[in-house]
């Protein structure tokens, strides 16, 4: 149900979820996935962006799915940290203590209504995060790009509201602070794959 994605998706989803400056995403992978004398799987990356504590290199956790800010991918980047380097700008500018699930198959093909297995699926994220302490959720709706642009997008619009909703319906309350995104984009060439395009990534940050 989560995370079913290869790692170079995994990495695509984590920073499309970060970034505030999803029109112009941009981004290298400089190292690629290995334990680097750690229990977890890691990446390093360079974010290109406009906003200046999203620029420059980046630490991402395969197995947490958490994405740190960091000076350099070079030598031991995995236990790399701004704060040695005095560019810590206080505002935990990293992994903001954030969990990130990637959910498919929500909605049938030209649909944004839940259907029974979209709520159990919710259920789980909902089950894995546990319901004390959440101060932020952000929830990205991705369609895929078969047909006319503006119904995809109306549709992924509409898909995260319903998304949302639910999420406040089954024990997220609305003290939360929601944050919302829906984007479109390029279709795959097959049927399976479009599936597995038309997903939403979800952040929930303690």
């Amino acid at each position: 149900m989560l995370l079913d994605a290869s790692w170079q998706e995994e990495v695509y989803d984590i920073i499309f979820s970060y970034s505030n400056d999803i029109d112009r995403l941009n981004y290298k992978i400089e190292r690629r996935p290995g334990f680097y004398d750690s229990n977890h799987r890691w990446v390093c990356v360079h974010i290109d962006s406009d906003f200046p504590n999203e620029k420059g290199c980046h630490r991402i956790n395969l197995n947490t799915y958490s994405i740190t800010r960091i000076h350099s991918c070079e030598g031991d980047f995995v236990r790399d940290s701004l704060a040695r380097y005095g560019e810590d700008d206080g505002r935990q500018v990293g992994d903001r203590q954030a969990q990130h699930y990637v959910v498919e198959e929500l909605f049938p093909v030209d649909v944004y209504t839940l259907s029974d297995r979209a709520k159990v699926k919710l259920d789980g994220v909902v089950e894995a995060v546990g319901r004390e302490g959440v101060k932020k959720i952000t929830v990205v709706g991705i369609a895929d790009s078969t047909g006319p642009y503006a119904r995809n997008k109306f549709l992924a619009q509409k898909r995260m509201e319903q998304v949302v909703l639910y999420l406040q319906s089954a024990g997220f309350g609305r003290e939360v602070q929601y944050v919302t995104r829906a984007a479109v984009e390029n279709s795959a060439k097959s049927r399976e794959r479009r599936m597995k395009q038309r997903r939403f990534v979800i952040s929930v940050e303690h």
